[in-house]
């Protein structure tokens, strides 16, 4: 080998670690990152494995969100998941799928998470429940899909690729916890995700490290319109969430208000680590046996412009009990969380 050519040499290790961070340097969301939803209220295995089999019956919700499609390298998140309750033991099951994609970018994970759960009866208006998950992810390497920002284009995007053909890709198991409170009008839980913050790649990089997340979130709904002559009652239903993962933080905190089948809503989402701050605006429908939702992100103040807006769309199906007939009753689940 010329001395030339060991110039530029570089060792597999040394020179995987140097594609993964420059590509961290040009994508707006950090590697060890989950992707984030905002119909987090319905998205429930998503918030927290101790929701599973919160409305008894069977339920299918599905999700879709661009996030930031005007930005080169930023992410799509696919979600679909099923879950129900045992009636007679109060056991729930439930499992879910999610990808998040790049547009153009190196890194992309799916998963695959199967969640139980337990309830407790407190009282005739109290219910707790304690949750499980395990997960089995998939991490995938893409090197020819490596993009900085001096290949981007402003008017016309990505000009070119760098790095090696061919990628990498790892499947590892990690773990979940949670643990929720509701009554009829009324929900609280915490919940833990990615407990094992695993190295999906082996190495001890700390850019390719699967950070814990922690979850707080609360929600209640009370009548703000009792309904007179024959018109039907007006709700609302104020909620907060909080979130830490890594770096990472989020505080969002709205309401939606709820007219038969009508959902319309807002909510101000802070993240202190950036100063960052967006708007969410929701539309839904909601009948006994589907829904349908819509949410528009946009960032406010500073943060105005493309670069923080996001789409996402929301699915969901309810089918009948399996139990018929069961000797245990349950605290029903809050409306503002039935689908």
């Amino acid at each position: 080998m010329s001395p030339t050519s060991r110039r530029y040499a570089l060792a597999p290790k040394a020179s995987l670690s140097l594609l993964m961070l420059l590509q961290l340097l040009a994508s707006p969301r950090a590697s060890g990152q989950d992707a984030s939803f905002s119909q987090g209220h319905w998205n429930r295995l998503w918030l927290n494995p101790a929701l599973a089999g919160l409305e008894v019956c069977p339920r299918f919700y599905s999700g879709y969100r661009n996030q930031m499609p005007s930005v080169p390298g930023s992410f799509i998140s696919y979600f679909a998941s099923a879950d129900m309750m045992a009636a007679s033991t109060g056991t729930g099951f439930g499992l879910s799928l999610a990808s998040d994609q790049p547009q153009v970018g190196v890194f992309s994970q799916n998963s695959l998470d199967l969640s139980l759960s337990q309830r407790v009866r407190l009282s005739d208006e109290a219910s707790l429940s304690l949750g499980l998950q395990n997960s089995l992810r998939q991490r995938v390497l893409d090197f020819g899909n490596m993009l900085l920002p001096s290949m981007i284009d402003p008017n016309s995007g990505p000009m070119h690729h760098l790095g090696p053909e061919g990628s990498r890709s790892r499947t590892y198991w990690d773990m979940g916890a949670g643990v929720s409170a509701h009554g009829p009008r009324w929900l609280v839980g915490a919940s833990a995700q990615n407990i094992r913050e695993a190295y999906p790649f082996g190495e001890r990089n700390p850019s390719t490290r699967m950070q814990r997340k922690l979850t707080l979130h609360a929600a209640g709904e009370l009548r703000v319109w009792p309904g007179r002559f024959g018109a039907p009652s007006v709700y609302l239903a104020p909620s907060a969430l909080w979130q830490r993962q890594g770096d990472h933080r989020r505080l969002s905190a709205g309401g939606l208000a709820r007219y038969q089948v009508l959902r319309l809503g807002g909510f101000l989402n802070l993240f202190p680590a950036s100063g960052a701050r967006t708007a969410t605006a929701v539309l839904g429908f909601h009948t006994d046996w589907f829904t349908f939702a819509y949410s528009y992100d946009w960032g406010v103040g500073q943060e105005a412009g493309q670069t923080r807006n996001a789409h996402e769309l929301s699915f969901g199906m309810k089918f009948e009990c399996f139990e018929r007939k069961s000797k245990r009753t349950h605290v029903p689940c809050p409306a503002f969380m039935r689908q």
